[in-house]
Formats: C-alpha cells, structure tokens, sequence
C-alpha cells in the first residue's frame, strides 16, 4: 500500500485502472469536471496522475505534477513532471491555454468559465439555448408585465414563442437570456 495524500493506494489496483496505448495512458476511473482522473477513498481524493508519478519516481517534492503531453487524465509517468506554481503558469503560457498576463476581468471570468464547462455559455453559444439572439431582442422589445388594451402580453408572447411565461417574464426584465 501507497498512501498519497491521506489516500491508501494498491499499485496494481492503480495501474488496472489505466488503459495504456502509443501515447498517452488514459485514466479510466472517476474523471473530475475538468478531466483529471480522480481517487476518491473514505471521502478523500487525490488526482490520479499524482499517485502514478508517485507510483513511479517516489513522493513528489514540488508542489504541482503537471503534464508534458496537455491531457489531464493521462497518467503516463514520462508524460508527467514536477513543478510549482511559477512553472505551471509558464507551462500553460507557453502552450497557449489562455492569454499571457491573465488577469480576472469580468470578461476574462466568463471566458475562463466557458472554456472549462461549455454547457456555461451563454446564447446561441449554448447547446441547449431554446431562442436565438433575434427571438430574445424581440421579446425584450416587445416585453409589456401586465400590458393592457392590446399590448402583447407575456402569455401571447410566450405562445409565439414557444416557451413559458415565466421564461418571458424573466427574459422582460433583464434576469435571464435563456
């Protein structure tokens, strides 16, 4: 037994778990939203390309085991190295993952979000979106709460366009674009 990170591993019972190939050996367990592989025991986790290297060169002395190869669930030691923090920002410079000099603008924020859950993106962007930008400008325009003496209402408009009243109303004032 291994224990990395207050987490006892069986090595073999580790390695059963890799589906190894040419390249990368892809972590087949538990995969975070992120998409590193992730070892959950007695309410502990640990990322699984940590206890490979620590499988195979011994307890890592820097702070962050990072990736050679840019595929989070690999867990191929010679893909893997020890760094620390300076290291896995210049890393992730140099590889482009996001502009150099990042900062956390609000727009940055939202971009940062989008790239790592893109069920997050906003408007036509998302994949589950029901009205197009057109559709919703249209409604924001058109949007009168409890209009009267022939406005459009928020059920007429709901009726058009295929959706609820509440998402109508919620589109009206301003607190979603759906």
């Amino acid at each position: 037994m291994l224990v990395v990170g207050q987490v006892e591993i069986d090595p073999s019972e580790f390695w059963s778990r890799v589906k190894k190939g040419p390249g990368c050996w892809e972590w087949s367990g538990y995969r975070d939203l992120l998409g590193y592989g992730v070892i959950k025991k007695n309410g502990r986790r640990v990322k699984a390309h940590r206890v490979a290297y620590w499988i195979t060169f011994g307890p890592a002395i820097k702070p962050f085991i990072c990736h050679h190869c840019d595929n989070p669930s690999c867990v191929r030691p010679d893909h893997l190295f020890e760094g620390t923090s300076e290291d896995n920002n210049r890393d992730r410079d140099v590889k482009g993952r996001h502009g150099v000099g990042y900062t956390w603008s609000k727009e940055s924020r939202e971009q940062h979000w989008l790239r790592r859950k893109p069920w997050r993106a906003r408007g036509e962007g998302n994949p589950n979106v029901k009205l197009s930008d057109k559709q919703v400008a249209e409604i924001r325009r058109r949007f009168r709460p409890r209009a009267k003496y022939g406005l459009d209402t928020t059920g007429k408009l709901a009726k058009e366009f295929g959706v609820t009243s509440t998402t109508i109303r919620a589109i009206g004032k301003g607190l979603s674009r759906c």
